[in-house]
């Protein structure tokens, strides 16, 4: 598994997908996700899925969006 969390990276070999966790302030969308991932995942690797859910945290709206792709 490849994972992206708040500007922590995480390798683990295995499945094919990034997780980025972003807050209202960094501008969280789609395409922040995506950006993220591609910076982790091969050149060559096809988005297959994204899936962002959107947060309540006390006052503040957090974004977790995962994109999973394929070789």
């Amino acid at each position: 598994m490849r994972q992206l969390t708040c500007g922590l990276v995480l390798l683990l070999a295995g499945a094919a997908m990034v997780k980025a966790e972003t807050s209202t302030a960094e501008g969280p969308t789609q395409e922040l996700a995506i950006y993220a991932a591609q910076r982790l995942f091969p050149k060559t690797a096809t988005v297959k899925d994204l899936v962002c859910r959107e947060k309540q945290q006390m006052l503040k709206v957090r974004w977790s969006c995962t994109v999973y792709w394929e070789d």
